[in-house]
């Protein structure tokens, strides 16, 4: 993350991935110094890419399977996903005759995520439930209770707020430590770490549906956003676009005699509806910004 002035939109201060993970491990290692429990939650996020809505409602029974022992994975209903989608279903008229709680169920289902838990988030998770073991407010051995409850008396059993969160990682105190090793935390926030989760699985060469599905969301739009940088050539994207075949072309090529059935360009078939919404996606990249390999990624599957 350079050195700039904080990159707002309508009014409110956008959430960028840190640049590298170095990057990311020297600002998580920065915020330890003065809250580890907030430090350990914005580990979790970009170990999980989970929202700071779900990741604050990590249970101990969602991570442990007893007191020794952690989890593989474990499943969440993503709140956002879940409100979003119980709306839509209510205002549906195909729903109409379906029961209250049916419509939940529906809703749970499209909502749930699967989250697998790696080495490395083991170790997070068991740090967490030693810092836990200080904290008043926090019974490890009631499997409801959360494992990001607050220390503050004030919180009530609650987790940490991403108020919270976000004023220790915009304060002066963390910025001032951060300038030391170049890195901005104006446009740090808890989403920040959610970011980082998908960009470094497409630096490691994950596909965009893969990192799509890994972070429970609902469109492939909303994860190009997600990726998207801003110092990308576009120009070369346009003409990487341009370059494709598409299935008007290929038609022309292989089908110009009367024999296949074509005149005057009637009846050619016209490109497919998914190949249609693929070049919306790569045309919605490109006005974002997205890296080169989420339009290549995209490229690749037209048909």
């Amino acid at each position: 993350m350079k050195l700039m002035a904080a990159k707002r939109i309508n009014n409110k201060t956008v959430s960028f991935s840190p640049d590298s993970e170095e990057h990311t491990n020297i600002v998580l290692h920065v915020v330890a110094r003065y809250n580890p429990l907030i430090s350990s939650f914005l580990n979790v996020q970009r170990l999980t890419g989970l929202r700071y809505s779900d990741c604050s409602r990590i249970t101990v029974e969602n991570i442990a399977k007893s007191s020794t022992q952690i989890r593989s994975q474990f499943t969440i209903v993503q709140k956002k996903i879940y409100t979003g989608a119980l709306t839509r279903l209510k205002k549906n008229e195909k729903y109409v005759n379906h029961s209250e709680t049916e419509l939940h169920s529906i809703a749970i289902n499209k909502a749930s995520l699967r989250v697998f838990i790696s080495d490395r988030l083991k170790d997070v998770f068991v740090e967490v439930l030693k810092l836990q073991d200080d904290n008043p407010f926090f019974n490890k051995k009631d499997k409801e209770a959360l494992i990001f409850t607050s220390t503050h008396h004030h919180a009530k059993g609650n987790a940490i707020s991403k108020e919270a969160i976000n004023q220790l990682l915009k304060s002066d105190k963390v910025g001032q430590e951060l300038l030391k090793h170049g890195i901005s935390n104006e446009n740090l926030g808890s989403h920040s770490f959610r970011k980082e989760f998908g960009q470094r699985l497409l630096e490691k060469g994950a596909n965009v549906i893969d990192i799509q599905e890994l972070l429970g969301q609902s469109s492939l739009d909303s994860t190009i956003k997600y990726l998207s940088t801003s110092d990308k050539k576009k120009k070369d994207l346009v003409n990487s676009i341009a370059s494709q075949p598409t299935i008007v072309n290929s038609a022309l090529e292989g089908n110009t005699s009367s024999a296949s059935g074509l005149n005057n360009n009637e009846d050619i078939p016209t490109a497919t509806t998914e190949n249609d919404k693929l070049l919306a996606l790569i045309e919605k990249a490109i006005e974002s910004g997205a890296p080169e390999s989420v339009i290549n990624g995209l490229l690749s599957k037209m048909k």
